[in-house]
C-alpha cells in the first residue's frame, strides 16, 4: 500500500466494508428535495428494495450533510459532483442578481449554448457559471491509450444535469418545448440517434393524458398521518395523487406542468437514464462509466403539497419501487458486481409553517419577504430621504438598489442604513440573525457552525447585500402558500448518503461527513483523479482494496 493510502486508511479506520471489486458502472441517483427524515418516518412502510438496498445492504451514512446556509438545487447537485462548496464551485443559488437583472444558473445567451430542437427564442444553456470542473469532467479529461471513461447526466431539469456534468460531458434534460429529452450546443452540434429514437418510442409527444395511481390502498397505514389530508395551504388547489385524468394542454405555455409533478415523470427520466446506460456502455473491461440520474419530480410536486401531504408520501413509496426495478434490470443486464449505486440528495424540505404549528410548534413563521422589504424601506426612504434602498429579493438575502445605494454611500449614509435595516430585520418576529455580506465574511466562526454554513456561499456578486437567517421551522419566503429549503437546519442540510454494489458488506457509518465528499469517493471507486479545485478525504470505510 502507498504512503497516501495508508494515511486514508489511518483516517478512515477499518476497511471492513471496502468495495471488491472495482466498479465498471458508476450511477448516482440524486432525488431532488429529499431530506434523511423521509427515510426514517417511512421506511417501516418500505416494501421493495429501492431504498433498502442502500438502508440495509449498503454503505449507509446516516449523518450527512450539504454544508451551505441555503440549500438549494444548484448548489446541492454542483457541491456532489465538484468535491467543493458555493464559495469554490461559484452555484452559490439557483439565481442570483447582475445590474439589477436576474442571473439563473445554467442560463446562458451565447447562440452556442443554444437548446437543440428548440424556437430560437428559448433559453440557451451551459454550464459557463460553474467555476470548478466536476468528478464527470475528469472522466472526459482522463483518457488514456487503453481506457475508455464516458459520462452522462439526465434530468428533467437543466440546472442539475449541468451542474453534475461540468464543462465536458453530456447532459440532458426535459424539453419543455416539445417533449422528450434534448441538450444544448455547448455538449453537441445535435442529438444522438439513441436519443431521438427515445423521445418518439417514449410516446410523450402524443400523451394527452396520465395519472398518478396510489401505491397501497387509500387506508393502508402507509398513509396514516394526521394532517395528510390538509390541503389547506397548498400551493395548487386540487389534487395530484389518485388522479385518473391529469390532462397536458399543448394549447398552454406549459403543457407538461403537472406531468412533471408526477411518479410517471420520474419513470420516464429512470428509463431514459437506462436507455443512455446500455447505448453508452459496451462491456468492455477497459471501459468505465458514470452517470448522474437527477431526479427532479419530487421537488416539483413537493413545494406545491409540503412533506406531509399524500402526494409527497405516495412519491416516495413510487420512487423506492421505481429505484428497485430500474436497479435490478441494471445488474442483470451489466452483472451485478459490474455497477455500483449511489443514493443521495441535493437538500431535504421543511414542513409548511402553518402545519408546523398545528404540530404544536407555535414559533413556525412564514415571513413574507417583499411586505418586509417595503416596510424597511419606508423607513429608510423617511430617515435618509432616499426610495427603495433594498431592491431584490432572493432565497433568504436582499440586494441593493444599485442607485439607491450609490446615492446613500455618496451621502455617507450607508452603514447607518445598513445598520438600520439589520437592526429592523433582527426585530422581526422569526428572524434569528441578518449581517452585511461584508461582516459575514469577516467574522469567525467554528468549521460546522450555521453561520459557517452562510459563509460557504460568499461570492461577490452571486449572493445578497443583506444575508439573513430566519429561527427554525421559520421561512423568509415571497410565496403564501407551499413550502421551501433554504435554511441551514437539520431538515434542509440532512440528507441520505448511501453505497450498494454486490458483494460490499453492510456497514451504516454514524460519523458526521459532507455530502461534498461525493466527488472525491466516486474518483477513489473508478480509479480516476478527484476534480481538480477538491482537498476533501473520501468518505470513510470507502477504500477500495489494492
Amino acid at each position: 500500500m502507498n504512503i497516501k493510502g495508508l494515511l486514508l486508511l489511518l483516517l478512515c479506520g477499518t476497511i471492513s466494508a471496502n468495495i471488491p471489486k472495482e466498479p465498471n458502472v458508476v450511477i448516482v441517483f440524486v432525488i431532488d428535495q429529499f431530506p434523511f427524515y423521509y427515510l426514517t418516518r417511512h421506511q417501516h412502510n418500505f416494501k421493495h428494495r429501492g431504498f433498502n438496498r442502500f438502508i440495509k445492504e449498503g454503505v449507509f451514512y446516516t449523518k450527512a450533510y450539504h454544508a451551505h446556509g441555503v440549500p438549494e438545487t444548484t448548489p446541492g447537485h454542483a457541491s456532489l459532483s465538484s468535491g467543493v462548496l458555493p464559495a469554490q464551485h461559484g452555484a452559490t443559488s439557483n439565481r442570483w442578481f447582475k445590474d439589477n437583472k436576474t442571473i439563473e444558473f445554467g442560463t446562458d445567451t451565447d447562440k452556442k449554448a443554444a437548446q437543440i430542437n428548440a424556437p430560437a427564442t428559448a433559453t440557451g444553456y451551459s454550464p459557463h457559471h460553474l467555476n470548478v470542473d466536476t468528478i464527470s469532467d475528469q472522466m472526459g479529461i482522463h483518457q488514456a491509450t487503453k481506457h475508455v471513461y464516458k459520462a452522462y447526466s439526465v434530468s428533467i431539469k437543466p440546472r442539475s444535469a449541468i451542474a453534475t456534468a461540468g464543462q465536458r460531458i453530456p447532459a440532458f434534460w426535459f424539453n419543455d418545448f416539445q417533449g422528450g429529452f434534448t441538450s444544448s450546443r455547448h455538449y453537441m452540434r445535435e442529438l444522438p440517434d439513441w436519443v431521438k429514437n427515445f423521445n418518439t418510442q417514449s410516446g410523450i409527444r402524443k400523451l394527452k393524458k396520465t395519472s398518478w395511481p396510489l401505491c397501497f390502498d387509500r387506508n393502508h397505514d402507509a398513509y396514516d398521518y394526521p394532517l395528510i389530508n390538509n390541503y389547506d395551504f397548498a400551493a395548487l388547489p386540487y389534487r395530484l395523487a389518485g388522479n385518473t385524468d391529469i390532462l397536458i394542454d399543448r394549447s398552454s405555455e406549459d403543457p407538461y406542468v403537472n406531468f412533471l409533478r408526477t411518479p410517471a415523470a420520474n419513470q420516464l427520466l429512470l428509463d431514459f437514464a437506462t436507455t443512455c446506460l446500455k447505448q453508452s456502455y459496451k462491456k468492455a473491461p477497459n471501459e468505465k462509466v458514470l452517470l448522474w440520474v437527477c431526479l427532479s419530480p419530487l421537488d416539483l410536486v413537493g413545494h406545491m403539497y409540503g412533506p406531509d401531504s399524500l402526494e409527497v408520501i405516495d412519491f416516495v413509496h413510487h420512487i423506492d419501487k421505481q429505484l428497485d426495478t430500474c436497479m435490478t434490470n441494471i445488474e442483470a443486464s451489466l452483472g451485478e458486481q459490474n455497477v455500483a449505486f449511489v443514493l443521495t440528495s441535493d437538500h431535504g424540505v421543511q414542513s409548511m409553517q402553518e402545519i408546523s404549528q398545528l404540530r404544536g410548534i407555535k414559533e413556525a413563521r412564514r415571513i413574507i419577504a417583499n411586505d418586509l422589504m417595503k416596510k424597511i424601506n419606508d423607513r429608510i426612504e423617511q430617515e435618509f430621504g432616499v426610495s427603495g434602498f433594498l431592491g431584490k429579493f432572493e432565497s433568504t438575502y436582499f440586494v441593493y438598489d444599485e442607485s439607491a445605494a450609490e446615492e446613500l454611500e455618496s451621502a455617507g449614509l450607508l452603514e447607518s442604513a445598513e445598520r438600520m435595516t439589520k437592526a429592523m430585520l433582527k426585530a422581526e418576529p422569526g428572524i434569528k440573525q441578518a449581517w452585511t455580506f461584508d461582516e459575514l465574511k469577516q467574522i469567525p466562526c467554528e468549521p460546522f457552525s450555521q453561520e459557517q454554513f452562510y459563509k460557504n456561499h460568499l461570492i461577490h456578486g452571486r449572493l445578497g447585500n443583506i444575508i439573513v437567517q430566519p429561527k427554525p421551522y421559520c421561512l423568509l419566503t415571497n410565496y403564501s402558500t407551499g413550502c421551501s429549503h433554504s435554511t441551514p437546519y437539520e431538515y434542509d442540510t440532512h440528507v441520505p448518503l448511501g453505497f450498494y454494489q454486490k458483494g460490499v458488506a453492510a456497514k451504516k457509518i454514524r460519523k458526521s461527513v459532507l455530502a461534498a465528499q461525493l466527488a472525491p469517493t466516486i474518483a477513489q471507486m473508478l480509479n480516476i483523479p478527484a476534480p481538480s479545485a477538491s482537498l476533501i478525504d473520501p468518505l470513510p470505510h470507502m477504500l477500495v482494496q489494492e
